[in-house]
């Protein structure tokens, strides 16, 4: 994956975290590579958009190169992005803790730079916001997580992400969630749907044991570690901009 110590280390210059990418051609070049792209096809007389699939071991070597220039949170999170989609949710973990220790280690000169003059949740509000990425259910790591296959029993198929966070929730909570104003015959038709899909889940879940053992077992190991590392991402973020706290120096 890689080598945390080398993404933690201070870089040189006056700086220990280097400049602001935030106008590097480098950077937006970066993140366009992270972004969906189209191409045309033709199958008889109808033509098609396709999506083409983003090539993530290029966008880790790409960030990879910009490291030595800047330590940048809207860096750091198109790299979680990365290791989530090249190695599931080991990668998530490793791009979580990696978040997680720079707030720890170099809060205070990372990027974007904190706000002069503002109490430590306004003065990190950029931060905030470049974090936001990684609950983006449109074109972020959410939507990645959601249509990422996680297994594949033999005779059920595979099971995405968002099978297992739909099959995670109760008929009550399902129903709560979604859309108001359906009638009984509509929410009744909506439970039906649910419950079989809650039975699907489970019932892969005990195929892919039974087939599968050890990488089931590797990949409960992996979601207990990204867990963590998200919650270390809370903790070590809140620590910082929790409370009025005295404002950043100018």
């Amino acid at each position: 994956m890689i080598d945390l110590a080398l993404w933690l280390n201070p870089l040189d210059g006056e700086n220990p975290s280097g400049e602001d990418l935030r106008n590097d051609p480098a950077f937006h070049e970066l993140e366009r590579l992270t972004e969906q792209q189209k191409k045309v096809e033709y199958q008889g007389n109808a033509k098609l958009e396709v999506a083409v699939p983003i090539d993530w071991s290029t966008v880790l070597t790409k960030a990879e190169e910009l490291r030595p220039h800047g330590r940048d949170l809207r860096l750091l999170v198109i790299v979680t992005r990365a290791l989530a989609n090249e190695y599931r949710l080991a990668g998530l973990a490793e791009g979580l803790t990696l978040i997680a220790q720079t707030f720890d280690q170099h809060w205070a000169t990372m990027h974007p730079a904190l706000r002069s003059g503002a109490t430590p949740r306004d003065a990190a509000l950029r931060r905030i916001n470049a974090l936001t990425d990684l609950q983006n259910s449109q074109d972020g790591l959410l939507k990645d997580l959601r249509k990422m296959t996680f297994f594949a029993p033999r005779a059920i198929g595979p099971i995405l992400g968002e099978d297992l966070e739909k099959g995670a929730l109760d008929e009550r909570v399902m129903l709560q969630e979604a859309a108001s104003g359906m009638n009984a015959t509509e929410k009744a038709a909506l439970a039906s749907a649910h419950s079989q899909l809650v039975n699907r889940v489970r019932s892969a879940c005990a195929a892919q044991i039974d087939q599968a053992g050890a990488e089931m077992t590797s990949l409960f190991a992996n979601a207990r570690a990204a867990i963590a590392a998200l919650e270390a991402v809370e903790t070590a973020l809140n620590a910082r901009i929790e409370g009025s706290g005295a404002t950043v120096p100018e």
